[in-house]
């Protein structure tokens, strides 16, 4: 005897088979989103990794004037603001790297 399709529905839902359709369309829901997230952290690093450097060539700048010096405290303080930027996106670039780990090993974890 063939098995109607309104049968097999209804013994699909009896056992359950609606829980793993959600169970694939979150799947594929949370792998989409956790490769959206790298891509986007991805972009965020390129940029991160720019204002590292152009903060660098900043310190450089004021450490290494061209003009005369005509107020050493204000030298010694732009050093200083200008490091303390320089570090300020060296830990923003950090943060961004974690991210990336972590969304990866996630995503690794995902597809398990």
């Amino acid at each position: 005897m063939e098995v109607k399709s309104f049968v097999k529905e209804v013994i699909a839902r009896l056992e359950g088979d609606d829980t793993k359709v959600v169970a694939e369309k979150n799947y594929r829901l949370a792998n989409a989103a956790v490769k959206g997230q790298l891509s986007t952290l991805e972009g965020d690093k390129v940029k991160a990794e720019i204002k590292v450097e152009n903060a660098e060539d900043e310190l450089k700048r004021c450490k290494y004037p061209t003009e005369i010096i005509q107020e050493g405290s204000n030298y010694i303080r732009r050093i200083a603001a200008n490091f303390e930027t320089l570090e300020s996106r060296k830990e923003d670039l950090e943060q961004i790297e974690d991210s990336i780990k972590f969304y990866t090993e996630l995503l690794k974890e995902i597809n398990a």
